[in-house]
């Protein structure tokens, strides 16, 4: 089968001030829910949960890059899309995520091809004893603007994201995702740690798809 980013903490007399001024306007628990309601964890589109019985869960992830993508930003995305998921989660307290070493993943592609291009991402999933895979393919991925001749550093990408679960040969979930960042001035020398930059960002995006999140961890990606 072809593989088809706190709401900030104020300080206490900034904090004292604006609730005396909310409650001057009548403002009850309800209002200030509202207003503290960044600090809550939001529910991501694709959510994975462990199988019944766990609290941990078992993660691959793969990323096929389509021609013209610059070698090695596939398994730099990989990498990041595992290591993203497992610290957010880790940061709100969310489901242990546990990842496939990359390694054992790469060996899947290399090894034998032929099976790549023709297996079941659900059926690489059980054999590597993972609960589910993610599979990527990276259709696009630039860190300059077409519009300046290559001096302005903005990273777009497209991809096409697949999660599949152990032993089911349907995904679980498909979604596309279309990621611009914003403009940065372009100094040739710093372009690799902007190349690293993006895909962490890309990376990031991927996770919230996936794990629970905060607003201004997501708010922090446009920055």
């Amino acid at each position: 089968m072809d593989r088809v980013d706190r709401f900030g903490r104020w300080g206490w007399r900034f904090g004292l001030l604006g609730l005396a001024v909310l409650m001057s306007f009548g403002c009850g628990p309800s209002a200030l829910w509202h207003i503290w309601k960044g600090e809550q964890l939001k529910d991501p589109d694709h959510p994975l949960t462990p199988p019944k019985g766990k609290k941990e869960i078992v993660v691959a992830v793969s990323v096929t890059p389509t021609p013209g993508i610059a070698p090695g930003v596939d398994l730099d995305l990989a990498s990041k899309i595992g290591s993203q998921m497992k610290a957010i989660s880790e940061a709100n307290e969310g489901h242990p995520i546990k990842l496939i070493e990359s390694s054992k993943v790469n060996a899947l592609r290399t090894n034998d091809p032929d099976q790549w291009a023709r297996g079941n991402p659900a059926m690489f999933a059980k054999k590597l004893g993972a609960d589910y895979w993610i599979d990527v393919t990276l259709h696009n991925f630039t860190l300059t603007d077409r519009d300046s001749a290559g001096e302005i550093c903005r990273g777009r990408a497209t991809l096409d994201v697949s999660v599949f679960k152990a032993g089911e040969a349907m995904p679980v979930s498909q979604y596309p995702l279309v990621s611009e960042a914003p403009l940065r001035p372009n100094d040739v020398s710093q372009m690799s740690i902007y190349r690293n930059q993006y895909i962490g960002t890309l990376a990031t995006q991927v996770a919230f798809k996936h794990v629970k999140y905060k607003k201004p961890q997501e708010d922090a990606l446009l920055k």
